[in-house]
């Protein structure tokens, strides 16, 4: 500074370089990008014309970038601002927008991404900017691929990740065992349904099944739904969980309805439930059935549809639940139906069945003295008018 700075006079001022900063941040080169459509237009963009064009139509205004230290982050691409998601990632699948094919199980999700954590959902948050809320990534543990299995790409139409894995080989012509790589794929419908359930979405959660009704594997994705959502109810920490004691149990046990509900659905329904029940413990049955239906009523269902083999799985249910009366009781009835139909391997199984329970009634007199009047009048006199056709075919086993 030249000079004094008074109220009559002025100073004069000189700048000169001393160092010269850089307020830019040096960045790793990006390895793959994608352009991300917009699932909810901006401000301003609300006109006729915007409103009527197709998503698939509409010009992007963010840009997915993966660089080389596997830094994957989120551009911008109306103000220039770059916000980072997360790192140690691999590969990166957009999909909201991606394709044109109607069926596309998986709009639901934003993008997937692969790296040492394994495989993360990104879906749409509910609020008005569907990138900036805190539940926009969700790890998903039932995602994890096989530590032998690496993810290549993603099948929309279909709803799977295809991966590759190798086997070992031996032939012949060659000394050493060669490696030969073998395509493995999984699913994610029953995370995507699971995920339209949590957040009361059940209409697009029925939808996004029905268009996967016909897909391969579709009753072990619905077996999978429900066995995951019954298993975080059963697994809470928390000693009183069979007894409605707060809104949070609420919570839970209304996600575990809305799966049975969904499920109800579908003619799957009925295996789904039994075959729930089995992986899982005989002492929370009856959570499961207060969900999902009486087991006697299901057992009924599958008995006048002619399902006997799934009506059989249940017999272990009713066992359970409703006691050994009334579980003899539907046994008989099966066993009837099944020599009618002359499944005698079924018929076999459930004589031996038969047989086991006899000797615990046994055992257990105050139990036998329990006997409801319809089951002794089954046992003693059985049906008038299909007595001489099962006579006929015991003779004929024997």
């Amino acid at each position: 500074i030249y000079g004094e700075l008074t109220p009559s006079s002025k100073a004069d001022l000189q700048l000169s370089t001393v160092r010269e900063l850089s307020i830019m941040t040096a960045k790793s080169h990006p390895a793959a990008m994608r352009f991300v459509p917009d699932q909810h237009p901006r401000e301003g963009e609300l006109d006729e014309d915007n409103l009527s064009s197709d998503l698939s139509e509409r010009e992007p205004s963010r840009c997915l970038i993966l660089r080389g230290n596997g830094e994957l982050s989120l551009l911008d691409l109306v103000d220039g601002r770059e916000r980072e998601l997360t790192d140690s990632v691999e590969l990166f699948w957009v999909t909201c927008g991606q394709s044109e094919e109607k069926t596309n199980l998986v709009e639901e999700v934003s993008w997937l991404d692969y790296g040492h954590r394994g495989m993360q959902v990104w879906y749409p948050s509910l609020g008005d900017d569907p990138f900036m809320q805190e539940d926009f990534l969700q790890l998903d543990p039932e995602l994890e691929f096989d530590r032998e299995v690496y993810p290549l790409g993603l099948l929309p139409n279909v709803g799977v990740v295809v991966g590759v894995s190798q086997r070992m080989s031996f032939s012949a012509s060659a000394e050493f065992p060669c490696f030969e790589p073998t395509p493995q794929a999984q699913t994610i419908l029953h995370c995507l349904l699971r995920h339209l359930l949590q957040r009361d979405k059940n209409e697009e959660a029925l939808l996004l099944a029905q268009l996967s009704a016909e897909k391969p594997h579709f009753s072990h994705c619905l077996e999978w739904l429900l066995f995951t959502v019954f298993d975080a109810e059963i697994s809470r920490p928390n000693p009183n969980r069979n007894q409605i004691s707060g809104p949070g149990h609420l919570k839970k046990l209304s996600l575990l309805r809305k799966a049975c509900d969904l499920i109800k659905n579908f003619p799957e329904y009925y295996d789904v439930v039994v075959n729930v029940a089995r992986k899982t413990d005989a002492r929370h049955w009856a959570d499961l059935f207060s969900a999902a239906g009486i087991s006697t009523t299901l057992f009924e269902d599958c008995f006048q549809r002619r399902w006997y083999r799934t009506a059989a799985c249940y017999i272990l249910v009713i066992a359970k639940l409703e006691g050994v009366a009334v579980n003899q009781y539907c046994a008989l009835r099966l066993l009837q139906a099944t020599l009618d139909e002359s499944l005698y391997d079924l018929a076999g199984e459930l004589v031996r069945f038969l047989l086991r329970s006899g000797r615990d009634i046994e055992q257990a007199p105050t139990e036998s003295d329990s006997l409801s009047p319809k089951l002794l009048g089954f046992l003693i006199f059985g049906s008038s008018h299909k007595k001489s056709s099962l006579d006929k075919r015991w003779k004929l086993q024997l």
